[in-house]
């Protein structure tokens, strides 16, 4: 929400004037007493974001897929630019600038007008984190866990999944309340119109809000989006409630601001970024966290995604966000073309916090599953011996191929935490052939009291031992 331009000066009363315009950026003469973040009207009706001050002008960001004309008069609204929020958002489409693009939002359901931009919470307004955030992945879950109010990116060339992964992240948290907020960044047209569907058929639907800029869109416009989702997401956790934000790409995001930058002239620097594009994504990821919110934890997750190029992970957005995140997850393309669904390289992701937020059971199933796919890539080269291969090295070559197996997941199923690690108990106990989990999973979960029973043999056990002798009775 920015005030109009007969609002600005009629409130404010000061008036200046475009001296220059190209595309996503202005130069405006006649405001002294401008602010950096304030925004701007035009007379047209284009609105604007202060973002540079000068001796005798301001550079200002236009909101507008249109350049603004030499003499159009501009002026301050005083304010922050802001965004509506509130419960009447769940289940529609929003621009970066709060305004609806489909659904029918409810206008009394709209709580507060919003800074879009505003300082993280200090240190002492943190918590430590230590609920577990279900993915329904079992790769993910079982070994590279992620908790509530943790970053973790997800990074891989693009076309490996990433934004699948995401979305099976948002359909898991949403059926357990979770408000999730996907932010998608200069996608096209066509993919968001799928994301919307995806996440209606899948149910949570209402437990969504998308903010979406096309390709189409300035690039203003479209660096301004995953502000807007994390002001969204911090309008909930101030009200108690636990939200994920998907920054779907941030990679994206990097390039249009680095558009306007080379716009603006300033100076160039590695892979002609600017320098200041470390501190654009600094002070975005570090708003979401674990919060102390009237005595209790409430956490925004964060999962920024990042394009990378021929698997190189050490360009400089990549490094760049890789040390302002608590992990990272990595989808390996050459995993991806040999049929590795999800491929997620264990080997090569991080998680920082996650395991804390792991019972003991699964910390203990997880370090297993990570020690046996680590022996059987050493183990490789002897699989050409085949019946010479001693008991113990063909039992690690079983457990590995099981591992594999019960862990591909190709489809939309998500897998509950408890089916995961019992699947892996029967794995161990050698009760186990030939497993599709996602068919496994759904049959359990429709399956009520099998269902119950599970759940009961997980919560009973002290041990992953202990649960093994259990799965193999």
């Amino acid at each position: 929400m920015i005030h109009s331009f007969a609002y600005a000066v009629e409130k404010v009363k000061e008036v200046g004037k475009v001296i220059y315009s190209d595309r996503s950026i202005a130069v405006v003469s006649g405001l002294p007493n401008a602010v950096i973040g304030e925004g701007v009207s035009f007379e047209t009706g284009a609105h604007g974001l202060v973002s540079k001050l000068g001796e005798d002008q301001v550079e200002v960001i236009i909101f507008s897929d249109q350049s603004l004309t030499a003499g159009e008069p501009a002026a301050r609204t005083g304010e922050a630019i802001k965004v509506s929020v509130g419960d009447g958002m769940l289940g529609d489409t929003f621009d970066s600038l709060g305004y609806i693009v489909r659904g029918e939002k409810d206008p009394s359901m709209v709580s507060e007008n919003r800074a879009i931009e505003c300082p993280a919470w200090e240190i002492e307004r943190r918590s430590e984190i230590t609920k577990f955030c279900t993915t329904g992945t079992g790769i993910v879950d079982m070994v590279v866990p992620i908790g509530r109010g943790q970053r973790e990116l997800v990074i891989g060339d693009q076309k490996t999944g990433k934004t699948h992964f995401a979305l099976q992240v948002v359909k898991a948290q949403a059926k357990e309340g979770v408000i999730c907020v996907i932010c998608l960044i200069g996608k096209e047209q066509a993919e968001i119109l799928r994301v919307e569907k995806d996440l209606t058929q899948a149910g949570v639907r209402d437990k969504c809000i998308i903010i979406a800029e096309p390709a189409k869109s300035s690039a203003a416009k479209i660096m301004l989006a995953p502000f807007t989702a994390i002001a969204v997401a911090e309008h909930f956790r101030d009200l108690g409630k636990d939200t994920l934000v998907v920054l779907d790409d941030l990679s994206h995001h990097a390039v249009r601001y680095r558009e306007m930058a080379l716009l603006a002239d300033r100076f160039p620097g590695r892979d002609s970024y600017p320098s200041d594009v470390f501190y654009l994504h600094a002070r975005l990821l570090e708003r979401a966290g674990c919060f102390l919110v009237g005595g209790k934890a409430v956490s925004i997750t964060c999962l920024p995604i990042v394009s990378t190029v021929d698997g190189d992970i050490s360009g400089y957005i990549e490094t760049n966000i890789m040390s302002m995140t608590d992990g990272h997850l990595y989808f390996d393309r050459d995993l991806f073309f040999d049929g590795v669904r999800p491929a997620v390289n264990v080997f090569l992701s991080v998680t920082r916090v996650g395991r804390q937020t792991q019972n003991k059971l699964m910390r203990s199933a997880g370090q297993k599953i990570l020690s046996t796919l680590s022996e059987y890539g050493n183990l490789k080269r002897f699989l050409r011996f085949g019946a010479e291969l001693s008991p113990e090295v063909t039992e690690k070559i079983r457990l590995a191929h099981g591992v594999k197996a019960i862990f591909r997941q190709e489809g939309h199923v998500l897998i509950d935490p408890y089916v995961q690690v019992f699947m892996v108990a029967l794995l161990w106990a050698d009760r186990l052939q030939e497993l599709d989990s996602e068919v496994f999973a759904s049959n359990l979960l429709l399956d009520k009291d099998k269902m119950r029973e599970v759940k009961g043999l997980v919560l009973s056990a002290n041990s992953f031992e202990e649960l093994v002798k259990k799965a193999g009775k």
